[in-house]
Order: C-alpha cells, then sequence, then structure tokens
C-alpha cells in the first residue's frame, strides 16, 4: 500500500469516525433513527413506520444500514454505532473519488491530494458524521461512476465493472431514489458527453445494457412491493415529497453563490482551480480540465433551479471541485519542484501558507476565549492544541521557505485534521448557548415511569424528542386516557408548554398531574414553550399522588 493511500486512511478515521456520537441527533437523523429502532423492535423491514406511522417518504437503504448495525451491536441507543454505516459511506466516496481519479490516469499524489481535501472539508465532514440519507446514495453514485468510467474506457470493457456499476447505481436510487442521478450521474453524464464524445459510451453499449437491466432490478423491487402492498399510500407520498420540492425550504435560484465557503481550508485551491486561464496551463490535462468545469457548472445549475434548497445537498457538487483543486496542487507542486513556477503560482502558495499560518496561531486563542466564555476550564486538550497549531505555522514557514509545496499541503492537513478532532472534542461546549438546553435522557424516563404508556397532550413534539424518550409516543385520546384513569392506571404525557393548562377540563378532577422533567431543545436561547415530561395519576390512588410542580 502507498503512502498516500495509508495518509488518506488516517484522515477518514478522524473526519469520520473519532468521537463520533459528539454531535447531538438533528430532525433528520432521529427520523433514520426511530424508524430503524422500530424496524428491530416492531419487525417493520419492508414497511417501515416512524412512531407507529408508515413512513415512505425514502427508500430505506440507510435505515436498514443503521437497524442492522444496533440488532447486530445488541442495543438501539449507541449514536456511534448507528452511525458507523455513514461513515464507513463516507470513506467509500472517498475512496471512489480516489478510484476515478486514478482511473483517469492521473498518479497516485494526484489522486490523494483531491481525494484528501474531499475528506478535510468542512462538509463532507458534516455529511458524513451524521446518519443522513445523502451520504449514501452520494457514496455509492460516486463508486458506480469509478466502476463506469472504468468499463467505458477499456478496449474490451470487463463484465465485472458494468455489473459493479449497475448495482451501485440501485444501491444510490434505494438510498435516497433519483437525488444522486439527477445531481451527480446526470451532470457527469453531460460533461463526459460534451467533451468526450458518445464514441465510447456507443462501443460498450452491451455492458452498459447489463448496467441498466442490474440497476433497474435493484432499484424497482421495493417500489413495486409499496405500490402492490400500499398503493394509495404510496401515490400520496409520492405527490407529497414531489410538491414538497417546490414548497418546503425554498430559497433563490442564487442560494448556493457561496458554495465555496464548504471546502473550508482548501478555499483558495477551489477559488483559483475555476480561474481557467490561470489554471487550464497548470494541468496535464486540458480536456479533463474543461470536463470538471463542465460538471461542476451543470451540477450547480441543476441544484440551483429546484426550489427546495438545503447545503447538504452541495455534496454532490464537491466532487468535481475538488478534482479541479487536486489537478491544480498537482501542477503547481511540478512547477516549483522544476522551479519553474511563476508570479501567480508564488501569490497562490505564499496567499494558502499565510492564511493558515494565521489560523493555526489564531484559532487555540480564539478557542481559549469562547471555552471560557461558557465557563470551561483549560485542559490538556486545549494546551495540546495551541502546541500542534504553533508547530503547524512552524513548518507552515519552514516548507515556504524551502518552496516545498506538497509538504506545505501536507501540513495544511495535519492542521485541519487536528482542528476536526478539537472542535469535535468541545463540541458541546461550544455550540450551547443556553444553559437551560436538556434533552430527554432515557434512562430518567424509565426510572420514572417505567413501561407506562406516553401520549402526546397538546401539539405534538419533534421526532428528537421522541428518539431520545427511547419509545412510541400517541396520539391523545381523551377517551382512552379517562378509561386508564378510570380504572386507576398512570398515564405519561409529553407536551410543548405547562401540561395543567393543556389538560382538558373533564380529565382535571380525575387525575393529579406530577411534572416529572422539563426538557429544552434550543441551544442558542431558552425556549418559551418547553417540553414536559408529565404523569397522570388517578386521584383514586392517593399513594401515587404528590402535588404538582408548578
Amino acid at each position: 500500500m502507498n503512502r498516500y493511500l495509508i495518509i488518506l486512511a488516517g484522515l477518514c478515521l478522524i473526519s469520520f469516525f473519532v468521537f463520533l456520537d459528539a454531535v447531538d441527533v438533528d430532525l433528520m437523523e432521529a427520523r433514520n433513527f426511530v424508524t430503524a429502532r422500530e424496524m428491530v423492535s416492531e419487525g417493520n423491514w419492508l414497511v417501515p413506520t416512524m412512531n407507529g406511522e408508515i413512513r415512505l417518504a425514502k427508500p430505506p437503504m440507510p435505515t436498514w444500514f443503521a437497524a442492522v448495525s444496533s440488532k447486530l451491536a445488541g442495543t438501539s441507543d449507541d449514536l456511534a454505532l448507528l452511525r458507523l454505516p455513514s461513515a464507513l459511506a463516507a470513506c467509500l466516496l472517498i475512496f471512489s473519488v480516489y478510484g476515478l481519479s486514478w482511473a483517469m490516469g492521473r498518479n497516485a499524489r494526484q489522486a490523494f491530494l483531491s481525494a484528501a481535501m474531499l475528506a478535510t472539508s468542512v462538509l463532507a465532514i458534516d455529511v458524513g458524521r451524521t446518519g443522513s440519507w445523502d451520504i449514501f446514495c452520494h457514496a455509492f453514485m460516486a463508486a458506480a461512476l469509478w466502476a463506469l468510467w472504468t468499463g467505458l474506457n477499456q478496449q474490451n470493457g470487463k463484465w465485472w465493472s458494468f455489473v459493479l456499476a449497475g448495482v451501485c447505481l440501485g444501491l444510490s436510487f434505494m438510498s435516497k431514489g433519483p437525488v444522486s442521478f439527477y445531481a451527480l450521474f446526470l451532470p457527469f453524464i453531460v460533461a463526459y458527453a460534451s467533451v468526450f464524445g458518445l464514441t465510447k459510451i456507443k462501443r460498450q453499449w452491451p455492458g452498459l445494457s447489463l448496467t441498466l437491466i442490474i440497476c433497474l432490478l435493484l432499484s424497482s423491487w421495493w417500489p413495486l412491493y409499496i405500490a402492490v402492498y400500499h398503493a394509495d399510500l404510496g401515490l400520496l407520498v409520492a405527490h407529497k415529497e414531489s410538491e414538497a420540492w417546490a414548497s418546503r425550504h425554498v430559497q433563490p435560484f442564487w442560494y448556493y453563490w457561496h458554495f465555496l465557503v464548504f471546502t473550508g481550508g482548501w478555499l483558495l485551491w477551489a477559488f483559483a482551480a475555476l480561474l481557467r486561464p490561470y489554471a487550464s496551463r497548470r494541468v496535464a490535462s486540458r480536456p479533463s480540465h474543461i470536463f470538471f468545469l463542465l460538471w461542476l457548472a451543470v451540477a450547480l445549475v441543476l441544484l440551483s433551479i429546484i426550489p427546495e434548497k438545503k447545503e447538504r445537498y452541495l455534496l454532490p457538487s464537491m466532487i468535481p471541485l475538488f478534482f479541479l483543486a487536486g489537478d491544480l496542487a498537482q501542477g503547481v507542486i511540478e512547477r516549483f519542484t522544476q522551479k519553474l513556477e511563476q508570479r501567480a503560482d508564488r501569490a497562490l502558495v505564499l496567499a494558502h501558507a499565510v492564511l493558515m499560518g494565521i489560523l493555526s496561531m489564531a484559532l487555540p486563542m480564539v478557542l481559549v476565549f469562547f471555552l471560557k466564555k461558557r465557563g470551561q476550564a483549560i485542559d490538556m486538550v486545549i494546551m495540546g492544541y495551541g502546541l500542534g497549531s504553533w508547530a503547524v505555522a512552524f513548518f507552515l514557514i519552514k516548507f515556504l521557505r524551502k518552496r516545498q509545496v506538497e509538504r506545505l499541503l501536507l501540513t495544511t492537513l495535519a492542521f485541519l485534521a487536528l482542528t476536526t478532532l478539537t472542535a469535535l472534542h468541545y463540541y458541546g461546549v461550544l455550540t450551547t448557548q443556553n444553559r437551560e438546553y436538556k434533552r430527554v435522557d432515557s434512562h430518567l424516563v424509565t426510572r420514572e415511569i417505567g413501561t407506562t404508556k406516553v401520549y402526546f397532550l397538546g401539539d405534538p413534539v419533534d421526532m428528537r424528542v421522541i428518539w431520545d424518550l427511547g419509545r412510541r409516543v400517541y396520539p391523545w385520546q381523551v377517551e382512552e386516557v379517562a378509561l386508564m384513569l378510570t380504572r386507576g392506571e398512570p398515564v405519561a404525557v409529553l407536551s410543548k408548554g405547562d401540561p395543567l393548562a393543556l389538560l382538558p377540563k373533564e380529565l382535571q378532577t380525575q387525575a393529579i398531574v406530577r411534572d416529572i422533567e422539563t426538557f429544552d431543545y434550543n441551544k442558542k436561547r431558552p425556549d418559551k414553550r418547553k417540553i414536559h415530561l408529565s404523569l397522570l395519576q388517578p386521584v383514586e390512588t392517593p399513594d401515587l399522588s404528590r402535588q404538582p410542580n408548578n
């Protein structure tokens, strides 16, 4: 194994695996994990449910991965284990970028630079560490593109390349439907046909036919199953999802204008790679440079014309962008090695070194400031980060003076990895401004209410609460709750706001409300409507009753 693959594996370990449970579960993850939990507990593998309701909004592949992971581990609440499949998918994405670059005729360093830049970018780290659908569909699609390129560019295309491409395309569809086909596959094909023509595609039609057949078989069986056994519900969900693209999270066409920000520490290289008069003279293959530029442009346009926009949707556009940045970095390294660098090359390298140097010197002090502001004592971790960052600044200056650009970039990778580790270690402290922030603790719930049935009182709370609660929460049924109280059974309720104010009048004489715990899911400021977990205790059982906590 060459040294670049070893370094790339180390970067993936830091970016996607270490402190995998540091970030709190967000709403999107909670939906996935609640569905996975019910797959294991209720056996709803083919027809997934979320809090007891059938959920067909997205294909179930990522949820299957999370469910299998929890089932093998014997626990459904280990966040790191549930996110492990996502981290592995992120590794597949990174190594697929490496493999695709290699298949395109680039050397090991060139392939490494593109993949390593992507692995240490802000967006890849963010998406790759969470149990989202996006990382799976784009990772499988990237692997499919690698296999397709390999098959298309062989004189006698090997059948396994087209089989692998078909499998990965099918798995991509089963991860998030046609999303990656639209955002990653279509721009790739448009750019390929425009720059390289259709000759190779026509020549390899038997292999491509095999790819299509396998893709259709893998991607159609579950939708067909739903169409047969849940036709009406499936059509309703499909209609709602198509409407959502035009009605939810609507942003203007230019929303993604700041896409370069998500490259993180590679901002200057990504920006320079888009300057064709400069970058095209420093890459080995100008047609490839045009191909990546067109691939990126088509991807951004396609993403921008869809009304629904989220920052994580930009992940597929990062792939061609880092191909461009990696190719430029390789060209600049070669120019410095051969002592043929020009003023623009020196300016780019100097600007990058100065930016990284300033960050390496300043970030430890900024981190200390915010930690003290949050009441966090200075410990060995922050001291180690400070020493490591200042050592980075020293080596940046050293390699800049010696004009050793490759070592300067490797030092940058080390700094970004060190910063990632430190940021994740202090993530909770740094992101929590609300001192009242408190999430549901499933162990506390079990201790206080046991197996008591839990109902929504008033407006339903979001899925994060249900995930943290560790059990299903039922819709409010006045008659059912009244009957349970009449039988002397306590009833647990979740409510946004004061449960006494929300309790129907007809039940106020039948139960005493004991407020067990109050939760606040707003990390920035105290929420006006906190989430209450309460127990309704029948008035006929005074031994269980206590006065409500008001």
